[in-house]
C-alpha cells in the first residue's frame, strides 16, 4: 500500500538537493521471512545512504559473520527528476537488471547514484485508518 505520507517522504530530498537525482525509500528488514521472499527487493546501501548493489535473494550473507548485519528493503516510491528519468528510460536494459528482475540496477551499472532513504513513519496506524474508513463506509 502506498500512502501519501510514503510520497512526502520520498520527494523531500529530492526538492531539498538539486544533486539527487532519484530516491527510493527503504524499510529495515526484521524477520526472516521477508528476507527469504523473492518477493521482496532487498538493498545494500553504503554510508552516504547510495545503493550499492539490489537483489531478490538474500543479501547481505550471513554465512561468514555472525554479528548484527543491516538487512534492508525497498518500500518501491521512486521520484525521478524528469531529466533523469528521460535519460533513465532510454539507457537499454542491463544484464544484471534482467537477471534479477530489477529495474534499479540499470541505473547502477550506468555509473549512476541512487539515492535511499529510510522510511520514517509507522504504517500500521496508517493501514488501521485505512481499514476502518473502509468499514464505516
Amino acid at each position: 500500500m502506498i500512502f501519501p505520507e510514503m510520497i512526502d517522504e520520498s520527494l523531500a530530498p529530492i526538492i531539498n538537493n538539486s544533486s539527487i537525482n532519484v530516491v527510493n525509500l527503504l524499510r529495515t528488514i526484521d524477520n526472516t521471512d521477508d528476507f527469504n521472499n523473492s518477493n521482496e527487493i532487498r538493498v545494500v546501501i553504503d554510508k552516504e545512504l547510495n545503493a550499492l548493489y539490489f537483489s531478490r535473494e538474500p543479501i547481505s550473507s550471513s554465512k561468514k559473520y555472525s554479528g548484527n548485519i543491516p538487512m534492508y528493503k525497498q518500500v518501491c516510491v521512486i521520484p525521478f527528476r524528469r531529466g533523469f528519468l528521460d535519460k533513465f528510460v532510454k539507457m537499454p536494459p542491463t544484464a544484471l537488471e534482467q537477471i534479477e528482475s530489477i529495474d534499479m540496477l540499470r541505473i547502477l551499472e550506468n555509473g549512476e547514484k541512487q539515492k535511499w532513504f529510510p522510511l520514517n513513519i509507522q504504517l500500521l496506524p496508517l493501514i488501521l485508518r485505512r481499514i476502518l474508513h473502509k468499514l464505516k463506509y
